[in-house]
C-alpha cells in the first residue's frame, strides 16, 4: 500500500462537492441514545433479578 493510498478519503475524492452527502443532507438519527438507555436498563434489571434469585437459593 503506497503513501497516497493511505491518505485517500473513503469517498475517493477530496472535493467536498463530489461526496455523496453534504453536511446538510446527512440523515438525523433520533432516539438512538434513548433506545440504548432502555436496552441497558432492561439488561441491568435482568441482571439484578438473576442476582437476587441466585442469592436467595
Amino acid at each position: 500500500m503506497s503513501e497516497e493510498d493511505r491518505k485517500a478519503p473513503a469517498t475517493g475524492t477530496t472535493d467536498a462537492r463530489s461526496t455523496d452527502l453534504t453536511p446538510g443532507e446527512e440523515p438525523v438519527v433520533t432516539g438512538a441514545l434513548f433506545l440504548t438507555l432502555m436496552l441497558l436498563i432492561v439488561i441491568g434489571g435482568v441482571w439484578v433479578i438473576m442476582y437476587r434469585l441466585l442469592l436467595t437459593r
